[in-house]
C-alpha cells in the first residue's frame, strides 16, 4: 500500500478522523493519526497546533482543520500510513500521548499540565508548541 501525497489544505481545509490518536515525537512536535473519512485512507496530520477543549477540533501547522469522530481508536490503515511515515523520516522514538490529548478534548475546565496552555481563545484550545498567554 503506497503513502502518497495529500490533497492540498486549500482544496480540503478541514478533513473528519476516526479511530485517531495522538503521538508526540522526540523533537516534541505533535501529529495526530487515524482514518480519514473523506478520502477513506489512514491519515498523519502536520504538525498540531492547538487542540479545541470540548469541540474535538484540532489545527495544524498547514492550517488544516481536524474533527474527531467519537474516541480514539486503532485502525490498520492509519497504523500502517503511521508506520510508513516514521520510516520516510528516519524517526524511531514517539511517544502515545492520546489519553492527556482526550481528557482535555471532552473537558471545559483548564488544561491538564501534560498539554500546555490556552491559545486559541476564541473556541477555548490548547497550544502544544508554547507557553501560556492570551490572545485578545
Amino acid at each position: 500500500m503506497p503513502v502518497y501525497r495529500t490533497i492540498p489544505t486549500n482544496e480540503q481545509p478541514e478533513l473528519t478522523l476516526r479511530d485517531w490518536w495522538v503521538a508526540r515525537l522526540a523533537d516534541s512536535t505533535v501529529h495526530l493519526i487515524g482514518y480519514c473519512v473523506e478520502n477513506d485512507e489512514g491519515r498523519v496530520s502536520s504538525e498540531v497546533q492547538s487542540f479545541a477543549i470540548g469541540r474535538s477540533l484540532v489545527l495544524t501547522s498547514t492550517g488544516r482543520v481536524y474533527r474527531l469522530l467519537g474516541e480514539p481508536g486503532l485502525n490498520m490503515d492509519a497504523s500502517y500510513t503511521w508506520n510508513r511515515w516514521l520510516r520516510m523520516y528516519g524517526l524511531e522514538s514517539w511517544e502515545d500521548i492520546t489519553e492527556a490529548a482526550f481528557e482535555n478534548l471532552m473537558s471545559t475546565d483548564a488544561p491538564s499540565e501534560e498539554l500546555p496552555a490556552p491559545i486559541w481563545t476564541e473556541i477555548g484550545a490548547i497550544n502544544l508548541a508554547g507557553s501560556p498567554r492570551v490572545v485578545e
